[in-house]
């Protein structure tokens, strides 16, 4: 069932909102308990801490082991994100130009944006707490689209969604400022204003109390409420709801039309949009007439204008600047370790390590210990010495203790070894918590022992298939990101956008877009699996090995190598093969007078000067 959310009073739109958001309580109750567990973890502040006495806890060595491949997983999914592939609503060289024109526009923009910082926050809440989710959002500071990562207790999504589009509601809780909230609902001051107990606009800019609203994607609207206000009901903002006004031979023109000649006839639609609406609102007029008119007329009572076939209507339809096929929730959330229709896993990679971490620094702890014990303790007979006499002694390591009745009165007590059994079970613990996370040596970039290339690059290859589902995560908020971006650019870029980069050899390159160059039917798709992290070390050990058995050329080589410019470095190479002196810039002048045939050498003249000449200059040598 659905209804028009305008038409509910806000009474109704309250109950709705607070409705939806209880929905889904009992999972996000699992996710508010699981992050503030998992956070601890992360924070070297786990609950079983608290149970060491305060005296001992202070000293208590911890190695966070969950820490470290935490952040050396999510490091290496984001250090060589997914790269977008635009596939042309049609065939031809003009079409695909323009496709890789988008593709460079929107890699530049996802850099600017630091979609990689992004990712990293979006990733480290997917292990706090089950859940990753990412908003697209039209950010009017920049004056283009933007994306933030959501802490997932501050959302809340259908209990039965896997997906954005199978959620009917996405509710977010907002912090903001009073200023900001009249600023962008201004219809709502004095409503506001007395909430607060606030009489003046200077009181107002003064104190500037902080407040918690909540922003509620239901259906096709937007409901902005905070605790008994509904400050706002809108439809979709990010959804072209009116398009333009065109004739079906102008829709077939634009499908032919090269990028400027696209450009050219948009803009010049746009232009008579406001007399076609007004010939739309006559031909309506006069539909609403003539069906009047019918009621009263016989069928065989026909208008002799309409017997003579005269077109009364105007044919126009409209065109929308849209990528998506139908309004959407501009968030983005996935999970891991899910088997049901829910929007979180049954587990997380934090919980199934917790206890394994326990017991790493119970075991630290052991070890710790026993070093102090190792070290000896001293016992004083208090007869011997007094107790400050006694502290003095405590931490000397070699002197002299002097007093009557030491030899037996004073005594040190030195501690025994750990079995080994102790130092195993910790690595094996560690061990355990690599295999959980996927966090093993060769997908940290680590060597173990002496290992052949082939065993090395096995281990990677397996790192990588332990890694899939993340790598699946990353690939499919990349793509929802930049399916994000091209739905707001082609419903906001109404003027025009600029990417700029250096290029190669320092040339500056730009790039302008605007909506009316974005062609309906192109699709986004990106390079899958391309997040997987490159053992470089490897692959240019691998490149040594080639070039030398001639298999690629010097210039792949330099490219594995990330030099820059490998071409012309390559080129320079071979001219300095072919001509060494003057491939370093030697002129010709300064070049040395070559070797003539029967002229003799510095090396012959100092022969002949003082010794036998060699026989082959018998020949040449002058008689004297």
């Amino acid at each position: 069932m659905k209804i028009d959310i305008k038409s509910l009073d806000d009474t109704q739109k309250l109950q709705l909102v607070k409705n939806r958001w209880d929905s889904s309580s009992e999972l996000w109750d699992i996710v508010e308990s699981v992050y503030k567990q998992n956070t601890a973890v992360y924070a070297n502040k786990a609950e079983w801490l608290s149970s060491i006495p305060e005296k001992r806890r202070k000293y208590t060595t911890q190695a966070n082991r969950i820490f470290v491949n935490m952040e050396a997983v999510i490091n290496s999914l984001i250090a060589n994100p997914p790269g977008i592939n635009v596939l042309p609503a049609r065939d031809g060289e003009d079409a695909q130009d323009f496709a890789r024109k988008i593709e460079s526009f929107f890699q530049k923009k996802y850099t600017d944006l630091n979609t990689k910082e992004i990712m990293r926050m979006g990733l480290r809440n997917l292990y706090f707490g089950r859940l990753v989710v990412i908003k697209a959002f039209w950010n009017p500071a920049i004056n283009d689209f933007d994306f933030r990562a959501i802490d997932p207790r501050r959302v809340r999504f259908g209990k039965y969604a896997r997906k954005e589009q199978d959620s009917e509601f996405a509710i977010e809780t907002i912090e903001d400022n009073l200023c900001s909230i009249i600023e962008r609902f201004p219809e709502k001051k004095a409503e506001l204003m007395k909430k607060f107990g606030l009489t003046s606009d200077s009181d107002l800019y003064v104190k500037n109390p902080s407040l918690t609203y909540q922003e509620a994607w239901i259906q096709d609207y937007v409901i902005f409420k905070y605790e008994t206000i509904v400050l706002g009901c809108i439809k979709n903002p990010y959804w072209d709801w009116d398009g333009i006004l065109i004739t079906q031979e102008e829709e077939d023109k634009l499908k032919d039309a090269d990028i400027d000649a696209r450009r050219e006839m948009l803009q010049g639609i746009k232009l008579e949009q406001d007399q076609r609406k007004a010939e739309m609102a006559e031909a309506a007029v006069y539909t609403e007439v003539k069906s009047a008119e019918e009621d009263e007329e016989s069928e065989d009572e026909i208008s002799s204008e309409d017997e003579a076939g005269v077109e009364t209507e105007v044919k126009y339809k409209s065109y929308y600047f849209n990528y998506f096929d139908v309004p959407r929730k501009p968030y983005m959330f996935a999970t891991i370790f899910n088997n049901e229709n829910t929007p979180i896993g049954r587990t997380d990679m934090i919980t199934l390590s917790a206890e394994l971490q326990r017991g790493i620094d119970k075991r630290k702890m052991d070890i710790d210990e026993n070093c102090e014990l190792a070290n000896g303790i001293i016992k004083v007979d208090s007869e011997v010495m007094g107790k400050s006499d006694a502290q003095r002694i405590r931490f000397e390591t070699r002197g002299v203790i002097w007093g009557k009745g030491v030899v037996n009165g004073v005594q040190r007590e030195t501690g025994t070894a750990l079995p080994s059994m102790v130092f195993d079970d910790m690595i094996d613990s560690r061990s355990e918590i690599d295999n959980i996370m996927a966090a093993t040596s060769a997908f940290r970039g680590e060597r173990e022992g002496q290992e052949t290339k082939a065993g090395r690059l096995a281990l990677i290859q397996q790192s990588f298939l332990r890694l899939n589902e993340l790598v699946q995560v990353v690939d499919f908020l990349s793509h929802e990101m930049f399916s994000w971006g091209m739905q707001l650019a082609k419903t906001r870029y109404t003027e025009y956008h600029y990417a700029k980069w250096m290029g190669k050899e320092g040339a500056r390159e730009v790039i302008e877009i605007i909506q009316d160059d974005f062609e309906t039917g192109s699709e986004i798709k990106i390079i899958a699996g391309k997040t997987l992290p490159v053992d470089d070390e490897f692959k240019f050990e691998q490149a040594q090995n080639d070039v030398a058995a001639g298999y690629i050329s010097p210039v792949d080589y330099l490219e594995i190598a990330k030099y820059d410019n490998a071409k012309e470095l390559s080129k320079n190479a071979v001219l300095y093969q072919q001509n060494p002196m003057e491939a370093v810039g030697i002129q010709q002048a300064e070049m040395p007078v070559p070797f003539q045939p029967g002229q003799l050498t510095p090396d012959q003249i100092a022969a002949t000067a003082g010794g036998v000449p060699p026989p082959e200059m018998e020949e040449t040598l002058p008689i004297l």
